[in-house]
């Protein structure tokens, strides 16, 4: 991954099954950046994401170069029986001090199978959108644009 210091991004990572959801996501994530913001889409292996979405947090531990960390979104794409990974994922990127994660990321689990106990745990564990198709990401757009154009707010 490239960073370029002059432009600011609105990060959005795809843990696990990335299609069809980075085709629809490279269509509309633009309409949801602050003015003047790129849109970035980042496919990321499930068992890779902990290190990668370490790095956009500006972990310690990591050779990250961002030294103020920007807002981002995380959709994890999966069936059903991956929930505990992405339970234990949640914890462990809720972890990190200062609450970083719960301040710049919006967790968005894509599952079109996900039982009420599935939910229940997974947004105990921070996660704040469930959605079960591409084209559902649409009825979130104001949310997610905000949640972007308001932490933006603070970075000026």
């Amino acid at each position: 991954m490239t960073w370029h210091h002059s432009k600011r991004f609105c990060q959005w990572l795809i843990a696990g099954q990335a299609q069809p959801w980075a085709t629809t996501l490279h269509r509309f994530a633009p309409t949801m950046c602050p003015p003047k913001w790129v849109a970035s889409v980042t496919p990321v292996p499930l068992g890779d994401l902990v290190p990668q979405a370490k790095a956009l947090l500006g972990d310690d531990t990591t050779d990250s170069p961002i030294a103020n960390p920007l807002p981002w979104v995380l959709i994890w794409s999966i069936q059903p029986n991956e929930v505990p990974l992405v339970i234990d994922q949640a914890i462990e990127l809720n972890g990190k001090p200062s609450n970083v994660m719960s301040r710049l990321v919006m967790p968005i689990v894509a599952c079109d199978r996900l039982d009420s106990t599935g939910r229940m745990a997974l947004g105990e564990s921070g996660v704040s959108l469930f959605l079960r198709h591409p084209e559902d990401l649409a009825r979130f757009a104001v949310v997610i644009g905000a949640h972007f154009r308001t932490l933006a707010e603070g970075l000026k």
